[in-house]
């Protein structure tokens, strides 16, 4: 077991709630154990705080998603930090939650600490704001919450409290999850075997025909944004992604559609440069997670479906190494820009048309009236443009009102081609950021397999050395033979 584990969830609704359940007296010894960074420790005001400081920097609401709030803005983040039972004391768990805060957060973002000891297992809350007071932001990902648990392991160590490298649990899962999979008592561990049988199925080639084999089954389940599957006499259901790694719907989409299959040699030399070295990296972390292989590298199937994906986008696209993706993304961000200015200047069109149109009524009363007033003169000169233009004319206006007509229309085609290309350049984005993400377990791969290579290579020349070796060696008997056959008939 690793101790402490750290995890994290993204809170988007209902912060006042968090605060008032990690500052519960009843869990903290009547607030022994409950600490602030810039923030106060009553829920009160520290709910005030943490909201004010949100409102100030993200200029919406802290409260449930609305109109102007949407449901993906993350108002707080709620971390978590439990250690082994019986070997934390609640004082030095909290002395530790205290370092971890500090230590990864610094002193000007707004948290509160609060070390619940109502359960087996010692554990730390933490409710932490996305801005410190200079207006930074927090993001909540896979890349921040590494870092945590380094700290945290290495503030674990400093304490002489128990710390395993080699994680062996899946951060999606509960601890008592992972637990009952170890002891092969777990409900879900059922229901995660038989949809690894059922993929294998041939009959099974996507997740719909995975949902039917699984009715089949006997198993109840709702299929919108998330798979839920209901075991048969079970009490209550699970979404898939849940399972553990290899169960969301990407991954089973995927795993249906490659059937536990590594990609094929050929495949591999399909590909040329840098994309070959992806694929025979994609080839060697498939084989990692399809055989179970223990390895340094930790694959997951999210990795393949990462990888696999960026693989198609840097084939589909003719992109090859670091340099290659950056003038990719370049130029995708320069497409944007570049329909940007097209609708900013078509909108400009538009504006200065309507405003043409909303004082062209004026403009022809004044125009057309006879006898006009000094004041009325004046007036008139302010539309010289008009005049300029021509607008006194028969059917000119009728022109400008066709003319906004077919802006507005241009202008809806260009936010078409807008959306597009701002799609494409996210895509862009997204599949550059996995080649960084990708990129070390990508050099540990062929780093092995060139040392591999030069292994084999070494085998190679020594076999070669051996073999010449030894043949010199029989070419040196049969001459000395030769010889001293010579030497003996000389005799003779």
């Amino acid at each position: 077991m690793i101790m402490p584990i750290v995890k994290h969830i993204a809170i988007h609704e209902s912060p006042k709630k968090l605060v008032e359940y990690i500052l519960n007296p009843l869990k903290n010894r009547d607030m022994k154990y409950a600490s602030g960074i810039a923030c106060s420790t009553d829920p009160e005001y520290a709910y005030l705080d943490l909201r004010d400081t949100y409102t100030r920097w993200s200029k919406k609401q802290f409260c449930c998603p609305t109109l102007s709030n949407s449901k993906n803005d993350v108002l707080l983040c709620h971390y978590i930090q439990s250690f082994r039972p019986d070997e934390c004391t609640p004082e030095l768990a909290h002395k530790i939650g205290i370092q971890w805060a500090k230590r990864v957060f610094g002193s000007k973002r707004p948290l509160v600490i609060s070390t619940h000891v109502d359960r087996a297992h010692t554990h730390n809350h933490f409710a932490i704001s996305i801005y410190d007071k200079d207006g930074k932001r927090w993001y909540l990902n896979n890349t921040t919450l590494e870092r945590c648990r380094k700290v945290s392991d290495k503030l674990a160590r400093e304490y002489g409290l128990s710390v395993i490298d080699d994680r062996q649990y899946r951060p999606i899962q509960k601890y008592a999850e992972w637990l009952s999979r170890k002891n092969h008592t777990s409900w879900k561990e059922k229901i995660a075997d038989q949809i690894d049988t059922l993929i294998l199925y041939e009959n099974v080639r996507s997740v719909d025909d995975l949902v039917e084999a699984l009715k089949n089954k006997g198993y109840t389940f709702s299929y919108k944004k998330y798979l839920s599957v209901k075991p048969p006499h079970g009490r209550k259901g699970v979404r898939t992604f849940r399972l553990g790694d290899g169960y969301s719907l990407e991954c089973l989409e995927y795993r249906i559609h490659n059937k536990n299959m590594e990609m094929s040699q050929e495949q591999v030399d399909s590909y040329e440069g840098e994309q070959r070295d992806y694929a025979m990296c994609l080839r060697e972390m498939q084989m990692m997670v399809y055989r179970k292989q223990e390895n340094y590298h930790k694959a997951t199937y999210y990795d393949l479906v990462r990888l696999s994906n960026m693989l198609c986008f840097m084939s589909e696209n003719h992109i090859q190494g670091d340099n290659g993706f950056k003038e990719f993304l370049n130029q995708a961000d320069e497409k944007y820009r570049a329909a940007m200015n097209r609708v900013n200047d078509i909108q400009h069109k538009i504006n200065f048309e309507e405003k043409l149109l909303s004082d062209s009524g004026r403009f022809l009363e004044l125009w057309n009236k006879k006898g006009r007033t000094p004041k009325e003169t004046q007036e008139l000169g302010k539309y010289h443009v008009f005049i300029d233009m021509g607008l006194y004319e028969d059917g000119e206006v009728d022109n400008h009102r066709k003319r906004l007509d077919d802006l507005k229309e241009q202008l809806l085609k260009q936010n078409e081609e807008v959306e597009t290309l701002k799609k494409d350049r996210k895509a862009a984005a997204d599949n550059y950021q996995v080649y960084l993400d990708l990129r070390p377990e990508y050099e540990k791969i062929m780093e092995r397999k060139r040392t591999e290579e030069e292994k084999r290579q070494a085998d190679i020349e020594r076999r070669q050395y051996d073999r010449e070796t030894e043949e010199r060696y029989d070419r040196e008997m049969r001459e000395q033979h030769s010889r001293n056959q010579d030497t003996a008939r000389k005799e003779r």
